[in-house]
């Protein structure tokens, strides 16, 4: 009998997870069904080179219709609208019930705006979609300054950003360079310009050789960004930013990456929420309360109990996070013992500019040009095997 197995989303998560699946030993007894908005996929990890214009978003986007039709993969595009847990079953949005045997979640996280920090310029960037409006948004207030400035040559453009995760340093490196291709278009000065980084953290990364944090910082210095460690935006008024420390910035955009909330789809269903607002799982990655349901990918906020921290939201975190899922849900349906889920130490590259890198390992941070061609080296094998997946 085939066992149907459902997995929800098309990321890096999404598209793992299934990769794992057709791979694995019981391939033959199982059935994939896959469901995500649009059947496609965005290489993610080379958003850095979109929002610093290097390369077009279109050029990271890959079908993914030849890819299931090889493999024998059923693809549906649709948003899932009723998740009913106890009837082993979705309802779509046209309708269509999807019934399952196991299921794994990878939509990805939602972020939600604190209200404290909502105002008529407020952006958030964590979609596709939310960083083409943030691009499309600087570039029409890099157009108005340049016909506003006057003989003076004042600041015209003050940009806050708000964030809490490794992403958001390279979401900072990356709007950094927009912004000297912006200055440099329309022929303006970089002090008239003004970058702020608010960040709760107290720093990022450990002590040998070297803190993130303080890589942060110096860059902050010799690029005149401002770095604020440590501290929460209190309110926004007139235009003004207040931090915890009593700083007040001036600023006519704020850019959010917001808080990790659970969708309405998953309260509705009583699944459970963890702490930091993702969805709850065990050891096995397994929802408590089901136990054919899986999550993987920034859905789940997962807690290192070992190191007492809770563990960043990365690319190959995905990708660990969504093979243990998988090869969890095998080992369930083989009657083997499953595994449980243990942060490792990874390489993180994070990148500065079209030549420079951080490469964070575990607590230690390096900061030299080899680290840019090791990702360049990665990204490009990993997108050969995406586009070109074996027979």
């Amino acid at each position: 009998m085939t066992t149907r197995i459902v997995v929800v989303g098309a990321g890096v998560a999404g598209y793992t997870a299934v990769e794992f699946l057709r791979k694995s030993p019981i391939n033959k007894d199982i059935k994939i069904l896959w469901i995500a908005p649009q059947q496609k996929f965005v290489y993610k990890p080379f958003l850095f080179d979109i929002v610093s214009n290097y390369k077009k978003l279109n050029e990271y986007i890959f079908p993914l219709e030849n890819y299931c039709e090889r493999f024998h993969i059923d693809f549906t595009e649709g948003t899932v609208t009723q998740f009913l847990p106890s009837e082993n079953a979705l309802i779509l949005a046209s309708g269509v019930r999807v019934n399952y045997e196991y299921l794994l979640i990878a939509t990805g996280e939602e972020r939600q705006i604190p209200q404290h920090l909502v105002s008529p310029n407020t952006l958030a960037f964590q979609t596709t979609k939310d960083i083409e409006i943030m691009l499309k948004y600087l570039d029409e207030q890099f157009a108005a300054g340049k016909k506003q400035l006057s003989l003076l040559r004042k600041p015209f453009l003050s940009l806050a950003m708000i964030a809490n995760s490794l992403t958001s340093i390279e979401m900072l490196f990356a709007l950094y360079n927009y912004t000297e291709m912006l200055r440099k278009k329309y022929d303006l000065r970089r002090n008239e310009i003004n970058i702020s980084y608010i960040t709760a953290e107290k720093q990022f990364g450990g002590d040998i050789p070297l803190k993130l944090s303080d890589t942060l910082e110096q860059y902050g210095h010799d690029h005149d960004v401002d770095i604020y460690m440590h501290q929460v935006v209190t309110r926004i008024e007139n235009n003004k930013v207040v931090l915890s420390s009593g700083t007040t910035l001036e600023t006519n955009t704020i850019l959010v990456e917001g808080e990790s909330v659970l969708a309405n789809l998953y309260k509705n269903a009583t699944i459970k929420a963890d702490e930091f607002g993702g969805i709850k799982v065990n050891n096995y990655l397994q929802l408590e309360d089901f136990y054919n349901i899986y999550a993987c990918g920034s859905i789940i906020n997962f807690y290192d109990w070992h190191k007492k921290e809770k563990a960043w939201h990365t690319f190959n975190t995905a990708q660990a996070q969504a093979k243990l899922a998988a090869s969890n849900v095998v080992a369930e349906i083989r009657g083997r013992n499953k595994q449980a889920y243990k942060p490792q130490s990874g390489i993180e590259l994070i990148p500065v500019n079209d030549q420079l890198s951080i490469g964070v390992y575990g607590d230690a941070v390096y900061f030299n040009s080899i680290m840019h061609y090791t990702r360049m080296f990665f990204a490009t094998k990993y997108l050969w095997q995406l586009t070109m997946p074996e027979s």
